[in-house]
């Protein structure tokens, strides 16, 4: 990581030579933890980096933090954005990267699951995408619980073919028993078939399999089976998912320093290829862990 940005930025002041400095518009979804980590890492890394020369190096801080307010329109936003023209939108959360969508502005988005959902044809975005990162969270998995063999998977193959596919091909220690849906109405028969068949069920970032319409069924069938049930948020932890990814928000904020640079540099955002979280773990609901007479051989950290 260290390397590669050190080359990033090697790279960046080769291209611009003599050039300006930059304006970058941090803008977050609200006041959320994570949100506020990643961006003190990413406007702590990247202010160093930036040239402090001609007109634009007036100013005291080229980068410009803007936290949106409860119920406030993506519209509204976009207007800002407008207003200030900056060379670069960081938006961090999703609220975040749907009001600078509305822009022509090129965009680095951080802590954004499922982005590729919301950016538009012809967008001129990339960032770090909150996703399975070719199965390395099951590493961490396996370790805490190494009876896993076989894996339950409802997906969309038009959303998450690639996904599983890659998952599939990096854990070849595992066995993945895949239903494809079309439809949220396919969710319920799909996981029935499972019953009796898998000792894990995995949550996929799928808009279709998993959504609020579907989600209690996953819930349900991880207790009446007593099978764990790993998801791709945390956020599902307080609902009933036994375990899920984690990631590290420090991390992911320094990440956004190279993409950042790239983009200053004079790369179209669309050509760089969004990034994976490098830094994974798995959080545990200890409670839902024991309904399940789920046991883990090592303690719990």
């Amino acid at each position: 990581m260290r390397r590669f940005f050190l080359l990033t930025c090697f790279f960046f002041f080769t291209l611009i030579g003599q050039a300006w400095s930059f304006e970058v518009l941090v803008l977050k979804s609200g006041e959320a933890v994570p949100y506020a980590i990643a961006e003190q890492a990413f406007s702590e890394l990247l202010l160093p980096a930036l040239p402090r020369r001609g007109i634009k190096s007036i100013a005291e801080n080229p980068i410009c933090i803007y936290t949106m307010r409860k119920g406030e329109s993506r519209s509204s936003v976009a207007r800002v954005i407008e207003k200030q023209r900056p060379d670069l939108v960081v938006a961090i959360g999703k609220k975040a990267l749907q009001s600078a969508v509305l822009t022509d502005r090129p965009i680095v988005y951080l802590l954004v699951p499922r982005a590729q959902a919301i950016l538009p044809v012809g967008h001129h975005a990339t960032g770090v995408s909150l996703e399975n990162n070719s199965g390395s969270e099951f590493a961490e998995i396996l370790r805490l619980l190494p009876h896993i063999r076989r894996v339950g998977v409802v997906y969309d193959p038009g959303r998450t073919e690639a996904l599983i596919r890659q998952t599939v091909a990096a854990r070849p220690e595992l066995t993945f028993l895949l239903r494809p849906v079309k439809s949220a109405r396919d969710v319920a028969g799909q996981l029935e078939s499972l019953k009796g068949e898998i000792d894990l069920l995995w949550m996929v970032p799928d808009l279709t399999a998993v959504s609020p319409q579907t989600e209690q069924s996953y819930y349900s069938f991880s207790l009446a089976e007593q099978v764990p049930l790993f998801s791709f948020s945390a956020k599902h932890l307080s609902q009933g998912a036994t375990l899920a990814a984690s990631f590290d928000w420090k991390e992911i904020g320094k990440q956004g320093v190279d993409l950042a640079l790239q983009v200053l540099s004079g790369i179209a955002p669309e050509d760089i290829a969004p990034v994976q979280p490098e830094k994974v773990s798995i959080r545990i609901n200890e409670k839902t862990a024991r309904k399940i007479n789920l046991q883990f051989p090592l303690p719990v950290q």
